[in-house]
């Protein structure tokens, strides 16, 4: 890979891991369950 398409593929795996954490952060206000501080720190329920 040649330096624009690194920093294309690095830009795009921070955007794609935004979008994880907020899916993470909104599933949990949409779930039957109350809302659990750890799901955000360590990604998924104690």
């Amino acid at each position: 890979m040649n330096e624009m398409q690194r920093k294309f593929v690095s830009d795009k795996l921070g955007t794609l891991g935004n979008i994880a954490v907020g899916a993470l952060i909104f599933g949990q206000f949409l779930s039957k369950e109350s809302f659990l501080f750890s799901f955000i720190n360590i990604g998924h329920p104690s």
